[in-house]
């Protein structure tokens, strides 16, 4: 090679490397450029973005707020005046302790008076209660009472039941409850009488049956044959019925042996003792009473 082709390679080397450092030095500064671009943009961007960002969100927060505020704070001024109107705040009877404290001296005057009203009350519940016992004792229900009214011609009358003609008559119920002179009949009869005509008046050797005698015998014959005695023959045997008009545990209860022996005459109570009775009324009694004290 000549010196001519060295010197142009060379020169051609060398303008390579020129071209080379010459596009280095426009590309680090277009890459600077680019660089500083690029921030630049990104700084540009970012602050205005940041600084949009939060006017936004402070925007956003200052409105929001405000209609949150506006909402509370207006059922919360309604909220008052609702309380108000249907129940007193206690806020409003809060504020007056003078108020409060200047009633209490009357406090003490008015509570007498309900410890007055208090007692008075249990006074006067005694005297209410008394008419419902009252009225418990009269409408209690009595079986041969209500049966009586079943039976025509009969009622209650002097303390006993009578017919049409006033003779004593018994009541029997069909369950064997019997009215007060039946029973105080069965009683006496028992005491008195069954010795000679036999328990349940069905009569002994000694006497007949009564409760045969009086399917025929009416009462005024009964009466008297009690009262003066009577002496009957029959089959060559005399029978002396003893005369009781002077003994007074047989006249005092004469009635209400009929009725017992009546009610056996009429198979209307059977042999033995009553089922339950009624109570004794206020005139039996007392009769019972002035008759044999």
């Amino acid at each position: 090679m000549n010196k001519f082709g060295i010197r142009m390679a060379v020169t051609a080397v060398a303008c390579s490397a020129l071209s080379l450092a010459a596009c280095w030095a426009e590309d680090p500064k277009s890459s600077s450029d680019a660089k500083t671009a690029a921030p630049a943009a990104v700084a540009e961007s970012t602050p205005e973005a940041s600084t949009a960002a939060p006017a936004a969100a402070e925007k956003q927060v200052a409105e929001a707020p405000a209609p949150a505020v506006v909402a509370e704070a207006k059922p919360a001024a309604d909220a008052p005046a609702a309380a108000e109107t249907k129940v007193p705040e206690p806020a409003v009877a809060a504020p007056a302790p003078d108020a409060a404290s200047a009633p209490s001296a009357e406090a003490p005057a008015a509570a007498p008076e309900a410890k007055v009203v208090a007692e008075a009350a249990p006074a006067a519940a005694p005297a209410a209660a008394a008419p419902a016992v009252e009225t418990a004792e009269v409408i209690a229900p009595n079986p041969v009472n209500d049966f009586s009214k079943t039976i025509d011609g009969v009622e209650f009358k002097e303390g006993r039941y009578r017919n049409k003609d006033g003779e004593p008559v018994p009541v029997v119920t069909k369950d064997y409850q019997v009215d007060w002179a039946t029973w105080q009949g069965f009683r006496r009869y028992h005491d008195a009488c069954h010795v000679c005509h036999g328990p349940n008046a069905l009569g002994s050797t000694f006497a007949p049956s009564l409760a045969d005698s009086l399917k025929t015998m009416d009462y005024a014959t009964f009466y008297g044959t009690v009262v003066g005695g009577r002496v009957a023959e029959r089959g060559g045997t005399t029978y002396v019925m003893p005369a009781f008009g002077e003994d007074k545990n047989i006249m005092c209860y004469l009635d209400d042996i009929y009725t017992y022996i009546k009610a056996r005459s009429t198979e209307a109570m059977p042999p033995g003792r009553p089922n339950g009775r009624e109570d004794i009324s206020q005139y039996a009694k007392k009769a019972a009473a002035e008759c044999n004290p």
